[in-house]
């Protein structure tokens, strides 16, 4: 999932459980969310590498319960393919780095 409004890209707990991503303990991020409720993220994940749609990226993930996602990427990913572009109509996100496709149903 992408979020731009959030400054932060989160990796769900359960996933870096399975994953053995080695969480590290590092500052409180207290954040409130979308249906109002507080969230809080302890641990980091450093330099986790996922690929998307053939490409490679590595970035540090905040370790926080997504309930139905995986991985949320925000600002803080967007930065290192920016400059982007959106096209919601055909569900495309580009930069001069990559281009990313959603699932059109």
């Amino acid at each position: 999932m992408l979020n731009s409004g959030s400054m932060h890209s989160f990796l769900n707990e359960a996933i870096g459980m399975e994953l053995r991503c080695k969480m590290i303990a590092t500052t409180l991020l207290y954040m409130i969310v979308a249906n109002r409720s507080k969230m809080y993220s302890h641990n980091k994940c450093e330099g986790f590498r996922w690929f998307i749609q053939g490409q490679e990226f590595h970035i540090n993930l905040r370790i926080l319960e997504l309930g139905g996602y995986d991985i949320v990427l925000g600002v803080d990913w967007m930065r290192k393919v920016s400059p982007l572009t959106f096209d919601f109509n055909k569900m495309d996100m580009g930069s001069t780095k990559l281009t990313l496709r959603g699932i059109m149903k």
